[in-house]
């Protein structure tokens, strides 16, 4: 977070003062952690050199807490302040990148999953973003970030989407998930997401995934089925799901005529019906 103050440096008699409710949040100096200003202690007195001056702030066992910045005079009464609000999250979403083909300099950052991620992001969503070679049937990296979630931080509520084989590992993930529950803990799968899902069973799969995410509440099917149009010829496209809310082929709609399997992921206008059918069926 960031400390903004006019003016920079207190006026004689008084002093800046950070300050939290509860011992739940810890309070750093920088992002690696250098040196705490809030750990056993609830409140410090601050020398603000510069403004604004940005302060680390984690929940790393959940609760809620205030951090309040205090104006305070010689006799400690406090005669200006602001405060701002943490709380836990009680949900998790993972998404998951199509195939970024490495070995041809491909990055899975350039998938749209991650602009669908950065929107969740700023939307105030604990998403977790994924190269789909991470995830593949075992869940690998992103169950055992969900799996942690549930345990540790009290997090109840699980989103999964996922482009092309990221379907495919969005479905094994929910898979895995429902399998182990019982070992896991309490949760709810609360919204599922393919993006032209292609069945992840390795590099070379080319079927289409069209499985239900297992105990999935909500289930939002994205594909086309244009392949002409693409490089990939005739290999690669999604086909509706039995069981899902929704099936789209979007080459159907006026605006996704000419999307192919490798450009459907970049479609804004998918971008915000996966961000809608997500934001609509899960909570922060």
């Amino acid at each position: 977070m960031t400390l903004d103050v006019v003016p920079s440096a207190p006026s004689s008699g008084f002093n800046y003062v950070l300050k939290r409710s509860s011992s739940s949040i810890k309070v750093w100096n920088s992002q690696t952690k250098g040196a705490a200003w809030l750990d056993a202690n609830s409140e410090t007195n601050l020398t603000l050199s510069t403004t604004p001056m940005t302060v680390w702030v984690e929940n790393p066992n959940g609760g809620t807490a205030d951090l309040e910045l205090q104006v305070q005079n010689d006799s400690s009464a406090v005669v200006g302040s602001d405060k701002i609000y943490f709380y836990p999250f009680t949900s998790i979403i993972a998404g998951i990148s199509g195939e970024d083909w490495w070995f041809l300099g491909g990055n899975y950052l350039d998938n749209g999953m991650y602009d669908i991620a950065t929107n969740l992001y700023g939307l105030g969503y604990d998403v977790h973003y994924y190269d789909e070679d991470e995830v593949e049937q075992d869940g690998g990296v992103a169950y055992s970030e969900i799996t942690n979630a549930i345990q540790t931080r009290g997090v109840t509520e699980v989103g999964i989407y996922g482009h092309s084989h990221g379907g495919g590992s969005a479905f094994y993930i929910a898979e895995r998930l429902d399998s182990n529950r019982v070992s896991i803990g309490t949760f709810n799968i609360k919204v599922t997401a393919y993006v032209d899902a292609i069945s992840n069973e390795g590099m070379t799969d080319y079927d289409p995934e069209t499985n239900l995410p297992p105990a999935t509440a909500y289930h939002a099917n994205y594909f086309e089925t244009n392949s002409a149009t693409d490089i990939l010829v005739g290999y690669l496209h999604g086909e509706a799901v039995s069981g899902a809310n929704v099936n789209l082929n979007v080459n159907t709609t006026a605006w996704g005529t000419a999307l192919g399997h490798t450009t459907i992921d970049a479609s804004t206008n998918v971008h915000s019906l996966v961000i809608e059918r997500i934001t609509g069926n899960i909570n922060r």
